[in-house]
Order: structure tokens, then sequence, then C-alpha cells
């Protein structure tokens, strides 16, 4: 597969090359390992990804107070409401907060901090956000939910460029995390869907027993 120079992303011939024909600077570090991406650019985007994240908590946690003041009024559309707002949250701290970071990312680490946000929400983001409909304690439950996991997703963004940059591995403990999460995931859902479908046979065998009642 054909590669770009990683300082000014210029294509650049399937054969090893020390130089760039484009931009004439190295391709190869001290040690004569290929230079990649987040080789020349790890400085830079993770100063970047500090600075946003400043950015996302002073905007975003009086739009998340505002929301919650308004989330005791819509009764039960706050049902919808809270996973609404906590798709929001996570497109906007993918794309937003750690966008640039995800792309200096290798696939497999990559992957992991797609699902650890996705996991984080599902599991945090959700009932904190539903917890709005709670007046006064609301404001302050879901400001702490927008905090905590724009933190999460941004430090652990953070760390895994820094170990990306450093060339190491996933380590034990986050291969561990993903796979209880999702475990945990898959067996809520099918908790959810052996009780509905509890509750329909339940509600069927009801409506049967009340058409037949002679009385």
């Amino acid at each position: 597969m054909a590669r770009s120079c990683p300082w000014c992303c210029e294509p650049l011939g399937r054969a090893r090359q020390n130089e760039c024909p484009h931009c004439g600077r190295v391709l190869v570090d001290d040690t004569g390992r290929e230079l990649r991406d987040i080789d020349v650019r790890y400085t830079n985007t993770e100063e970047a990804q500090c600075e946003r994240y400043r950015q996302f908590i002073l905007i975003g946690v009086p739009v998340v107070a505002v929301a919650a003041l308004a989330m005791p009024f819509l009764h039960f559309g706050a049902i919808a409401a809270a996973p609404l707002l906590a798709v929001i949250h996570l497109v906007a701290a993918r794309w937003y907060l750690v966008g640039d970071s995800f792309r200096l990312l290798g696939r497999t680490r990559r992957q992991f901090n797609r699902w650890l946000a996705r996991f984080s929400f599902l599991w945090l983001g959700v009932p904190g956000y539903a917890a709005m409909v709670t007046p006064i304690l609301g404001i302050l439950v879901g400001v702490a939910t927008f905090a905590g996991l724009s933190s999460v997703v941004h430090l652990y963004a953070r760390w895994s460029l820094e170990q990306e940059y450093r060339r190491l591995p996933l380590l034990t403990w986050e291969k561990t995390l993903i796979t209880v999460l999702a475990v945990a995931t898959l067996l809520v859902l099918a908790a959810l869907l052996a009780l509905a479908g509890v509750m329909g046979w339940s509600v069927a065998a009801l409506s049967e027993w009340i058409s037949s009642d002679p009385g």
C-alpha cells in the first residue's frame, strides 16, 4: 500500500526511502525506523487536544446546565432526551475533542478508544443525563456527568496517543476492561429482551383469560 510523507503528506513510492523526494526531510528516525505521522505530529496534537478540552468544558458545562433546567418539564419526554443527550455528547467528543488524536492511532488502539467511549456513555452517560429530571440536584448530576465523561475520553485518548508514540502495545487492563464491559452489556440486553418477552406473554395470557371469562 502506498504511503505518504509524514511531513508534507505528499504520496511516496512503495520502495523504502530515507528522504522525501518532495520536501527533502528524513523519513527514518535515529534508529533507522520508518517515521510515522504520529512521530512528527505528537507534540502539536497533544497540545491542541488539551486546549480543545478546556474549550469543550467551558462551553459544554453551561449548555448542560440549561438543559438540566428544562429537563423536569419534559416529563415522559425525558426518557428520550437522556439517550439523545448522551449521543450528542459522544459525537461532539469524538469529532471535536479527540478527532485529531484518533487519526494518529493505530487501527487496534483506535477501536479500543472508540468502544471504551461508547460503553462509558452507555453505562454512565444515559443514567447520568436521565437523573437531570430531578430539580436542582439534576443540574449537579448532569454537569458532573458531562465533565466526567469528557475527562475520561480526553485522558484516555491522550494516554493512548503517548502509548502509540512510544510504540507500546495495548495493556492487559485495557483488554480486560473492554471485555468486561462488552459482556456486561450483552447480558443486560439479553435480560431486557427476556423481560420484555415475559411481559408480552403475560399481557397476552391476561387478555386471553379476560376474553374467555364467561362472566
